[in-house]
């Protein structure tokens, strides 16, 4: 197959977006591809922050395509005698075909006219010179910019465009740019033209002027380089994983560098320092054998330093800068003991339509209170209150002013300053843990109490405020609050209600509200719902398993974990199959059936009493075993029943004419799934019948 090569050419792209536009480009250029009839083969993209590369094996021609065209229906189409009336001829005309070459199809309307029509592939350069732009108009970005009258929007100013195909130009233009062959080197240490013949001729050319194509290639070199310079150091690197791809993601040439800074600054506590280094000048930390910070930091440079000296001293002189006040803010907050910020709180805005931190925190204290009662930690309330209390002040220090990053580990940090005991200290330093779906949970008890009523009162404020994710749009990041909270309650078995606490919390509001009280409940407990499940699937739990165990009641959770764990692990036995196959039959049954009861003297068939005696036999055991929390247990035992449920379909008629023993066998019917639905629904389960 002839080649494309296509690379976009533009100003630097930032790193976060990078990210998703290598996989989107192409997954763009294949669904493109696809639906213009190309023939395509091993789709690939790379990116730097200066280029975006397409490349593609494609057919010389386009697929052809065979189409049906509906005309007019058969009474309109021919007379009574089958001859073609002039609306059928003109059809056929239309169609470029003769009226014998025409048929007829059936459609839910009736008979109609229809033409096979047979459209021929075209070239496949034409159709790329088409559908390339339409590829780059679909890329997604954080912010766009826009051109020209006719409105494109792109992330970046376009600057050059590569358009190869088969080895020939494909002309087009996009924002006044027109397509060649030429790419372009390192910004200062390639040249500005350079003329490609392939994609492999296109590496080749690029890697003899400074850019390092794949992602993954600049990756290893920054690993590699930031071994070795820790090496020289005599420690080893802080490991970094994150900030190692966004570095690969913002230079061409990676090169590192090593710089220094006075020793006197490791007094500080390490979160202030990797802060300072990492989040404002993204460098690198390293470490001695205890896992104590050197006084050297590793910067990525984007090209090969002619100067490294001067270089590293305007390095060193800008962290100095950094380091110096992280110092003095240090030193000044400690001067103010966390009880007296407390006042500050009133002054400080929560937000406008739910007043200041100080009344947050009061809700939260209420909040912590339910909670407590809920999951039978009582003994933990004055502590909670008072971490309560305190979790909030270091929005009032000079530190979290400087680097809101450090928000809660602060506090912690003060606390512990202050000399407060390592439980309580660590609570407030975890307040915000976890920040996504692979972060810790807070380290203590105390500390996840205090992190889940936190996180509490954040989703109801974001539903009184209507703040509701929506799609793929969650500006108030209230999924990855309810993820947090949902992993807490799960890690440390805390068996809370959730509706329970939500309906309490929303009642702590007195602002006018868009939506109902119900409303808002029910949005926040199914954002919950969605965030179990999530979780759960992380695990690989199947989305039928998931089903079964919330289609019924759960008093936490906790229970609704251990359920799906348990029945996860059967999912692939047969008497777990057989089990579900009669429960679809008997919800088929007993669906929309009033209660009814149930009389052992008058079951008659062989096949219903054996299986209200197979029922009988184990409904204490299960029942005991579900009340114990012992989910394997009971289902071991629950699947037995499975064989008993198919010979009793087999033999006996339930829906029989006779209403006593009709409604008999439907109460014994229900009796089996009200019990069986203490556990799951095990009809819900995706089981061949």
């Amino acid at each position: 197959m002839p080649e494309l090569l296509f690379e976009l050419g533009c100003e630097e792209i930032p790193a976060d977006d990078l990210f998703v536009l290598t996989a989107e480009i192409k997954r763009v250029a294949a669904t493109v591809f696809e639906s213009n009839r190309l023939v395509f083969a091993g789709v690939e993209s790379e990116a730097t922050p200066r280029r975006l590369v397409l490349r593609a094996d494609i057919e010389s021609m386009q697929k052809d395509l065979r189409e049906e065209k509906l005309g007019p229906p058969r009474r309109v189409a021919v007379d009574q005698n089958g001859t073609p009336t002039p609306a059928g001829l003109g059809f056929a005309k239309n169609a470029g075909l003769t009226f014998k070459k025409l048929k007829f199809v059936t459609t839910p309307k009736g008979e109609y006219l229809a033409a096979q029509i047979l459209v021929k592939g075209r070239p496949a350069a034409k159709v790329l010179k088409e559908v390339v732009p339409s590829i780059i108009s679909q890329l997604p970005f954080h912010k766009f910019m826009r051109w020209e009258s006719g409105g494109f929007q792109f992330g970046r100013p376009i600057r050059t465009i590569l358009f190869l195909y088969g080895g020939k130009v494909i002309p087009i233009e996009i924002t006044g740019v027109r397509s060649g062959k030429y790419t372009f080197g390192h910004r200062f240490m390639g040249s500005k033209k350079i003329p490609v013949q392939s994609y492999e001729d296109y590496k080749i050319r690029l890697a003899e002027n400074g850019v390092i194509l794949r992602f993954e290639d600049r990756m290893d070199v920054i690993r590699k380089e930031l071994s070795e310079h820790a090496q020289a150091a005599r420690g080893s690197i802080k490991q970094d994983e994150e900030l190692i791809r966004i570095m690969a993601n913002e230079v061409e040439w990676p090169e590192v560098l090593t710089g220094s800074f006075p020793a006197s600054f490791l007094e500080l506590p390490q979160e202030i320092l990797i802060n300072a280094m990492r989040k404002h000048q993204k460098y690198f930390c390293s470490v001695d054998a205890k896992g104590n910070l050197l006084s050297v930091f590793h910067t990525v440079l984007n090209t090969k330093a002619s100067k490294p000296n001067l270089i590293r001293l305007g390095h060193e002189r800008v962290l100095l800068a950094r380091l110096r006040d992280a110092e003095f803010f240090w030193n000044e907050d400690r001067k103010t003991a966390l009880e007296a910020r407390r006042p500050g709180l009133d002054r400080l805005t929560y937000h406008e339509k739910l007043g200041s931190y100080s009344q947050k925190v009061e809700r939260m204290k209420r909040i912590a209170q339910s909670l407590l009662q809920q999951v039978g930690e009582g003994a933990l309330q004055q502590t909670l209150t008072e971490l309560i209390d305190f979790s909030k002040v270091d929005l009032l220090t000079l530190m979290v002013g400087e680097f809101p990053e450090l928000q809660g580990k602060m506090c912690g940090l003060y606390a512990r300053a202050e000399g407060r005991d390592d439980p309580f200290w660590q609570a407030l330093y975890d307040q915000y843990l976890p920040v996504s779906a692979e972060d810790p949970v807070p380290r203590n008890t105390i500390g996840a109490l205090l992190s889940l009523a936190d996180r509490i009162e954040v989703l109801a404020s974001g539903f009184v405020l209507n703040m509701i994710p929506t799609g793929s749009k969650d500006p108030y990041a209230l999924r990855r609050i309810s993820t947090g909270a949902m992993k807490i309650a799960l890690e440390y078995k805390l068996h809370v209600d959730f509706r329970t606490q939500f309906e309490h919390a929303l009642s702590l509001y007195s602002v006018n509200t868009k939506l109902t009280t119900g409303e808002m409940l029910r949005g926040v407990l199914e954002l919950m719902q969605g965030r179990f499940r999530y979780l759960m699937e992380q695990q690989g739990v199947a989305h039928d398993t998931l089903n079964a165990i919330l289609n019924t009641e759960n008093r936490s959770y906790v229970e609704a974990q251990e359920k799906t764990m348990a029945l996860s692990s059967l999912s692939n036995s047969d008497d777990l199959k057989s089990l579900a196959r009669g429960f679809k039959r008997i919800n088929n049954i007993i669906f929309d059936q009033p209660q009814h009861f149930f009389d052992a003297d008058k079951l008659q068939q062989d096949g219903e009493v054996r299986l209200h005696r197979a029922f009988s036999d184990i409904a204490f055991r299960v029942e005991q075993n579900i009340q114990e929390r012992q989910y394997p247990d009971a289902l071991e035992i629950m699947v037995t029943l499975g064989p008993e449920i198919d010979n009793f379909f087999d033999e006996v008629m339930v829906m029989t004419e006779n209403p006593e023993l009709r409604n008999n066998r439907i109460a014994l019917l229900q009796q089996i799934s009200e019990l069986y639905r203490k556990m799951a629904d095990f009809s819900a389960l995706q089981i061949e019948l």
